[in-house]
This record gives structure tokens, sequence and C-alpha cells, in this order.
């Protein structure tokens, strides 16, 4: 007997999640799935051009957190290197915080069945 069932995604949090995947994966990291989650991906973004730009927002500033990450492992020694990184990272968590905000609490769902 088939079962079905369906998932909820918030879509703020799935467009997020999926473009740090896809810079791990540009990156050179091995990211299991990323081809289903790219999927999804697509067929929202076709759809509604806020999400379209929310997801291109939200990819932008994962790079240059990721950036500021490296940046930050690199000159750990440095104290004022350290505070500056540190500030620019809290503006650009509060941007991506900000624009998950903006797409609300808008779910999209996706139904799966088993064999």
């Amino acid at each position: 007997m088939k079962e079905v069932y369906k998932v909820e995604y918030d879509l703020g949090i799935f467009l997020d999640y999926l473009s740090i995947l896809e810079i791990k994966s540009e990156k050179g990291y091995d990211v299991p799935g990323l081809l289903a989650f790219q999927r999804q991906k697509e067929g929202l973004v076709e759809s509604s051009e806020e999400v379209a730009m929310a997801y291109l927002k939200l990819k932008h500033i994962n790079s240059l957190i990721w950036w500021c990450m490296d940046f930050q492992r690199d000159y750990e020694k440095e104290e004022s290197a350290r505070g500056m990184i540190a500030l620019i990272t809290a503006e650009l968590n509060d941007a991506r915080d900000s624009i998950k905000s903006k797409l609300g609490n808008s779910l999209f769902s996706k139904t799966y069945s088993e064999v």
C-alpha cells in the first residue's frame, strides 16, 4: 500500500538553507541531496519575482558571511580584525533575518509517497 505524506517548509528558512548548501558546493564540499533542493527552488523562484530576489539576496549575504568567517579564521590573533568582522557579521545576519521575515510565515509544501 502506498503511503502519502505532506511536508511543509518555511519559505525563508528553506531559501536560506539552500543558499548555504549551494555555497558549500561551490567551495568544493560534497552536499548530498543538493539537486533535489535545487529542483524545488526552481519552481518557487519561477513562480514569484519576490521569492527570486529574496533568494539572490540571501545567497549574496551568506557568501559575505562565509568570507567573514574565513577572514576571521585567518586573522584570529589580530584583535582589531576580529572586532570589525564580528560587527560586519552581525549586520549581515540582521539583513538576512530581515529578508526571511519579509517573506512572512509563507509555507510551501511537498507531497511524498512511499511504496
